[in-house]
């Protein structure tokens, strides 16, 4: 090995001495010998001799464990306590005809076992017991659900998904222009709560968080919180206790629901938790993540949507490399809460207790929030076929946008499937930045009819997609 001026490498007088067995009068130094020796031992068994080596050394990763078995710990805890039955909850208030595309509003509360410490309001932590894990605390939480029931031509019961809002807002957004086409058209009804840990109630947590990063932990295990009130949600929609026993949601006497078909449809922050939260489900078995990606220490530094909250970090932080290597830091504890510790147990090798799901990933090119780029790992990940070509020629920069990513057979695809829509924004930066300049494409493609029809043929118990861009690249207006 040489370095930039063509000078051989040497290695450090401190490497020599443990490599060479060396011994010091250096206490500290002499401790760390055993560890070494057991590195040098596995390099040997893999064929390297210590004597070529010019630096050695190891570090610890995150186990499947350690990321998801808090959450599957509260899960499979709350759930044995629930044993068959749908949870608690009330109808708090029902809306007639709030849109020309809703037939009927139902908000109202439901109850799901509490995690974490006091009432599990933003900045608070998971209660852990004598084992690490969190224990189930006296009192429930009590959630809020907003349901809208489609005013669709479609006749019978309406499939039923949930959805999972943007960054650090909040349920009302079932309510939006993202779900209205969706839900008249095809006939879905849509039930949402808020994503309590990057809800719009834990914006002073979140500033909080960047001032004094050591606080991280408050968010992540509010995430999973966050999830488990989604989990119980599902149980009350597919339960025949649940919602189809309560008034509120029957029409002219007739039930709305189709209990027999739950969904989960999840855009922007929805998607990126929301592969989290299909990862760990067994109410529900595929789900659409549009907007999606995934590793928000990726997503941060290549979102427009960051820049306001980099202004509080550089205030407490003020180093470049120290603001990268913090949130890489913490990125292992978010890995809890988002798709980015789940993402290789999604699809397959699925996690203890729980069913394989199938997802659905739909992206912009050169979209301002969420970076396509992170959609593409997710994709690969996740071993979903994309579909190709993914964009026209003029369109490509730097290399193929689907890279290591299996190509769509053109017959219909009953598994996991990555759909790229071009609206003709500007294309992103291959550098470490967001993009900005022209249209934000970010919220075109959950309006754009051809994605909307792929939803459909994939919300079904044996769904599946289709060619729906007819050998093109998938494109769309601008919204």
């Amino acid at each position: 090995m040489i370095d930039g001026d063509g000078n051989r490498v040497t290695p450090s007088p401190a490497f020599v001495a443990y490599r060479d067995g060396t011994c010091t009068t250096d206490a500290t130094f002499e401790a760390r010998r055993p560890a070494m020796e057991k590195i040098f031992q596995t390099l040997r068994a893999a064929g390297i001799e210590r004597e070529s080596l010019l630096l050695a050394w190891d570090f610890t990763v995150a186990s499947t464990k350690s990321t998801t078995g808090r959450m599957l710990h509260i899960r499979d805890d709350a759930f044995k306590v629930l044993g068959g039955k749908a949870p608690a909850f009330t109808v708090t208030s029902v809306q007639e005809n709030p849109s020309p595309q809703f037939r009927r509003r139902i908000q109202g509360t439901f109850q799901v076992p509490l995690y974490l410490t006091g009432d599990g309001s933003p900045g608070q932590r998971f209660a852990l017991g004598p084992d690490g894990l969190p224990q189930r605390q006296a009192l429930p939480f009590t959630a809020t659900f907003t349901c809208n029931l489609p005013n669709s031509a479609v006749p019978g019961p309406a499939r039923m998904s949930m959805y999972g809002h943007g960054l650090l807002g909040d349920q009302s957004e079932v309510n939006g222009s993202l779900v209205r086409p969706m839900a008249a058209t095809y006939n879905v009804a849509y039930c949402a709560t808020d994503w309590i840990g990057m809800a719009e109630e834990d914006v002073g947590n979140a500033v909080a968080i960047l001032q004094d990063l050591s606080k991280f932990a408050t968010l992540a295990d509010r995430l999973q919180q966050g999830l488990l009130n989604f989990l119980f949600l599902g149980r009350l929609m597919k339960h025949p206790d649940g919602f189809a026993s309560n008034d509120a949601f029957t029409i002219d006497g007739a039930p709305a629901l189709n209990t027999r078909e739950l969904y989960f449809d999840g855009n922007s922050q929805g998607a990126i938790l929301g592969g989290a939260l299909c990862a760990v489900a067994r109410d529900f078995r595929r789900c659409v993540l549009g907007e999606a990606g995934m590793n928000y220490s990726t997503l941060l530094n290549r979102s427009v949507d960051f820049d306001i909250y980099k202004l509080v970090l550089d205030g407490s932080y003020p180093d470049p490399f120290t603001q990268l290597l913090s949130l890489n830091i913490v990125q292992m504890l978010w890995d809890r809460g988002e798709t980015n510790g789940y993402a290789q147990h999604l699809t397959h090798h699925s996690l203890p207790r729980t069913p394989n799901h199938t997802v659905l990933l739909l992206g912009a090119v050169g979209d301002h929030q969420v970076s396509e780029f992170a959609l593409q790992v997710e994709a690969r990940t996740t071993g979903a076929y994309g579909h190709v070509p993914y964009v026209a020629p003029d369109r490509e920069f730097g290399g193929e946008h689907g890279f290591g990513i299996p190509p769509l057979p053109p017959s219909s695809w009953p598994h996991s499937a990555y759909f790229l829509f071009d609206t003709g924004s500007p294309l992103s930066p291959l550098e470490n930045t967001p993009p900005r300049a022209g249209h934000d494409p970010h919220d075109d493609t959950p309006k754009i009819p051809a994605a909307q029809a792929l939803k459909d043929s994939f919300w079904h118990p044996h769904g599946f997609v289709n060619d729906v861009c007819n050998g093109a690249p998938c494109t769309g207006p601008q919204f």
